[in-house]
């Protein structure tokens, strides 16, 4: 699933994807399955000129109590790498 945040008049909002923004922040949060296993992606992708600030409440009201680290933060290729 991918959506898009974007401020409208100085407020953030969710949206569905959209090529008629001409900035924001793209959200992508995905479900795979390998094996028996289940995984979970989530990733930021900025798009356009101008610099979208995501703050603490409103990244606190989309991950709820996830609680992720850096560490546990890597790309595709790196995660299917260490996977099998």
């Amino acid at each position: 699933m991918a959506v898009h945040i974007a401020d409208s008049k100085g407020k953030l909002s969710v949206r569905p994807v959209s090529p008629s923004l001409d900035f924001g922040c793209q959200v992508e949060y995905t479900k795979v399955r390998l094996g028996d296993s289940t995984w979970y992606t989530f990733g930021l992708e900025w798009f356009g000129n101008k610099f979208l600030e995501l703050s603490q409440p409103f990244m606190k009201e989309i991950l709820g109590s996830s609680k992720l680290t850096l560490k546990q933060s890597k790309g595709y290729a790196a995660f299917l790498k260490e996977s099998f």
